[in-house]
Formats: structure tokens, C-alpha cells, sequence
């Protein structure tokens, strides 16, 4: 064919105004960060140096949360209660990931100038903190033993 192929991959589109401006770089948020920030994955980002540990951790965390809530309605109920068991934990998990959107965006709203949106990212924060510190307060009585079953 009488065509030239590019040396690099240009599939990407830059959407207009894409652009990932630092306008705060002392807040926690950012701390250790350094350089530019890609607005966009591409072929030729440093991913699985910077993108992909935090994706592992996140993973790991979730891994090894989930199946031991999910275990726990399995030792701890009769054979007969298991699927309302299941189903219930689900819409408790479905319920709660919810109200987690919700607070996020209620609590930070519309800000109006960066400033703003740090501190109501804060916020966020402290809910995260605390929910998972009841959470946690909640699960210390569940049983997950083999004396669990009845």
C-alpha cells in the first residue's frame, strides 16, 4: 500500500481541554508527587511504574476484605438461610457503596475555587477514615470460626 506508518501509536484523541494543572502542590494529596501528570494514559506512560501500585494495593485491600465478609454469612448460617444470607450481604455492600457516592458528592458539592475543593476533599477523607473504623468496630463481634456454624 502506498501509505507511511507512524513510529508511535496515535489512537489516543486529546480531549479539548484536558489538562491536569497542579494548582496546590503542598497538599497531602500530592505529597512525593513530582513532574507533569499525563491527562491521559497513552502507550507511552510510565503506567506500570506510576498507575499501576496503587491499582495493586487497591486490589489486594479489596481481595482480601470482600471474600471474608462474604465468608462470614457462609460459617454462620444454616444451609437453608444461605442464599437470603448471600443476597443480603450483597444488598448491604450495593446500599453502602451508595450512600459512599452520596456523601461524596453531597459533601463536595460545587466548590468554588480549588482551595474550596481541597478542603471538602478533606472531608471526604474523615468520612472514609471513620466509616471504616465503624466498620471495623462492627465486624469485631462476627464469628468466623468453625464453632460459628450451627
Amino acid at each position: 500500500l502506498p501509505v507511511t506508518c507512524l513510529p508511535y501509536d496515535d489512537r489516543i484523541e486529546m480531549p479539548e481541554g484536558c489538562v491536569a494543572e497542579i494548582v496546590k502542590a503542598e497538599h497531602a494529596v500530592l505529597a512525593g508527587l513530582d513532574g507533569a501528570w499525563p491527562p491521559l494514559l497513552g502507550g507511552d506512560s510510565a503506567y506500570v511504574a506510576e498507575f499501576l501500585p496503587a491499582l495493586v494495593v487497591t486490589a489486594v485491600g479489596i481481595a482480601l476484605c470482600l471474600p471474608q465478609l462474604s465468608s462470614v454469612v457462609g460459617q454462620s448460617l444454616p444451609p437453608t438461610q444461605l442464599g437470603v444470607g448471600g443476597a443480603v450481604n450483597q444488598a448491604i455492600r450495593q446500599f453502602s457503596g451508595t450512600i459512599g457516592v452520596a456523601l461524596t458528592v453531597g459533601l463536595l458539592g460545587t466548590p468554588r475555587s480549588i482551595d474550596e475543593a481541597l478542603d471538602r476533599f478533606d472531608q471526604v477523607w474523615w468520612v472514609l477514615i471513620i466509616g471504616g473504623v465503624l466498620t471495623a468496630l462492627c465486624a469485631l463481634p462476627l464469628r468466623t470460626g468453625q464453632t460459628a456454624r450451627r
